[in-house]
């Protein structure tokens, strides 16, 4: 069978980590050129929201359901966090400079998710859109 989700990726790192059957799927799971498509998918979608949306966003408006739509996507780029640093340790990791930049844009809309959340309006969607716009770089 041949495809992108045939692939099969090479050996697992001589370490005593990759014993485990979890992490071991996790990183075959990451090695997967399917998953790097999904988030690059995942991107280009994400540069669509940006391209479109305007804030502040009126009540009851398309706009303000695009909000949720960036909640989902960078809930989405948090896992494919979570299941980087399951697969690779955390010196690997950040040795990729484009996981170093995922890193902190996805961490800073967190904080800043949730500080907005939390402060009713600490943070302003101009800010948030320009760390999401920082993504695409």
């Amino acid at each position: 069978m041949t495809g992108i989700l045939a692939f099969e990726p090479g050996m697992e790192p001589l370490h005593p980590r990759y014993d485990n059957p979890f992490v071991r799927l996790i990183w075959r799971t990451c090695e997967q050129p399917s998953f790097s498509v999904f988030y690059v998918m995942l991107i280009c979608f994400n540069i669509f929201l940006l391209c479109y949306v305007r804030y502040p966003a009126t009540e009851g408006s398309f706009t303000s359901y695009t909000l949720l739509m960036h909640i989902l996507i960078n809930f989405l780029f948090f896992i494919e966090i979570i299941l980087k640093l399951i697969a690779y340790d955390f010196n690997t990791y950040l040795a990729n400079r484009l996981n170093i930049s995922d890193f902190f844009v996805t961490l800073f809309f967190m904080v800043a998710f949730t500080l907005d959340t939390s402060m009713n309006g600490f943070f302003s969607y101009d800010v948030q859109k320009c760390l999401w716009t920082h993504r695409l770089i």
